[in-house]
C-alpha cells in the first residue's frame, strides 16, 4: 500500500528557488528590493520564511515572510545602516536556505 498524499506537491513546506536582490551595493541609508521565489505555491496553511541577516547593525530587512496559500513569491526592502566590505542576509524555508551578500558603503 502506498500513501501518496505525503509527497504530493500541494503538502509540506515548498523550497526556496531563487532568491535575489535588484542591487548588492548599497549606501548607508539606502534600500534595496530583494526578491524571493518558491519552487512551488505555498500550502494550504501558507507559509513563513525566516529571514536572518548577519548583523543587524549592518542591514535591516523583515524578520519573517508570509505566504498565503498559493502564493510564490515575496519582495521586501533590505536598508544598508553601516557600511560593511561583506554582509550576508540568509532566507530560511524550513526545507532550505539561499543566501544573498551584500556590500554596504558610506553615504
Amino acid at each position: 500500500q502506498v500513501d501518496a498524499a505525503i509527497d504530493s506537491p500541494g503538502d509540506g513546506l515548498a523550497d526556496i528557488a531563487t532568491f535575489t536582490a535588484v542591487a548588492t551595493t548599497i549606501r548607508v541609508g539606502e534600500a534595496t528590493q530583494a526578491t524571493v521565489t518558491l519552487t512551488r505555491g505555498a500550502s494550504s496553511a501558507g507559509q513563513n520564511l525566516i529571514l536572518d541577516p548577519e548583523n543587524l547593525a549592518i542591514l535591516d530587512a523583515p524578520n519573517a515572510l508570509v505566504f498565503a496559500a498559493g502564493e510564490t513569491t515575496k519582495t521586501f526592502d533590505v536598508l544598508g545602516k553601516q557600511p560593511a566590505p561583506l554582509t550576508s542576509l540568509t532566507a530560511s524555508s524550513g526545507t532550505n536556505s539561499k543566501t544573498l551578500t551584500f556590500t554596504v558603503l558610506a553615504p
